[in-house]
């Protein structure tokens, strides 16, 4: 992919396919198209699953861990199947050069849509309200984490962040993102995961192999994102549910 995109990345136009892709993230986003669960239906999975007491978030909070997991279970395969079979129908309009850089800039706020609610999930899951503004903002950064690539300095900035956003959110303390804030930081890491995105899907371009890449790469994002936000929507639950902000973790 990367020797692949090397070569991609001096195609004329690329800024114009990735400018199209982080216009269609960030509606995606405005609209609110990003952040579409279904919370009702997984209260009524957790009261399915034995646990009367669920109608609301709140409830899911007085659970133990093992106990939301276990109603979690595997969600990262659907999202996984879900990706793979987008990642390849896409590839396949990607085999006629005309429509290809089209498809690409189609593609990916579709993809990103799809990575949004999988992360929506997971927050309402382990009991968080999307509905509010600072959840959203936190929901960007686990995306914006997910695709960074460099783990020496991106990543730690990142998980730094995530962490002070969790503290702030599970114990208070600092200000509060108004629609506003969120609005501005929404539009730049819109902008980010456009790129990101395009470089990664730029790939399909390469005849007969883009079903297989594009395919592939959807699989391997969506595995990113699915294992950062359980990871941090976990983390999240364990300090607030024992009241110890050390469990929210720092990089060093």
């Amino acid at each position: 992919m990367n020797a692949a995109n090397a070569a991609l990345g001096k195609i004329p136009g690329l800024d114009k396919v990735c400018g199209l892709a982080a216009s269609g993230i960030m509606a995606t986003v405005s609209t609110g198209a990003a952040f579409t669960v279904r919370t009702d239906a997984i209260f009524r999975e957790f009261r399915e699953k034995g646990h009367a007491r669920v109608q609301s978030a709140a409830d899911i909070a007085a659970l133990d861990l093992e106990q939301v997991d276990r109603v979690v279970g595997h969600l990262a395969a659907k999202y996984d199947s879900l990706a793979g079979a987008g990642g390849a129908t896409i590839g396949l309009g990607s085999m006629n050069p005309i429509t290809a850089a089209a498809a690409v800039a189609a593609d990916v706020p579709v993809f990103a849509g799809l990575c949004f609610r999988a992360i929506g999930e997971y927050a309402t899951y382990y009991g968080f309200d999307i509905s509010d503004p600072q959840e959203r903002m936190f929901m960007m950064h686990v995306f914006e984490l997910a695709s960074e690539s460099n783990v020496k300095k991106g990543r730690k900035m990142l998980v730094n962040k995530l962490g002070k956003m969790s503290r702030r959110i599970v114990f208070g303390g600092g200000s509060k993102a108004g629609g506003q804030a969120f609005s501005a930081m929404a539009s730049k890491v819109a902008r980010l995961l456009g790129l990101r995105l395009t470089q990664g899907k730029m790939a399909m371009l390469i005849p007969a192999a883009g079903v297989l890449l594009n395919s592939g790469f959807n699989v391997y994002m969506m595995d990113k994102v699915c294992s950062t936000a359980s990871m941090m929507y976990r983390e999240r639950f364990l300090a607030r549910r024992y009241g110890d902000e050390s469990l929210i973790g720092m990089a060093e």
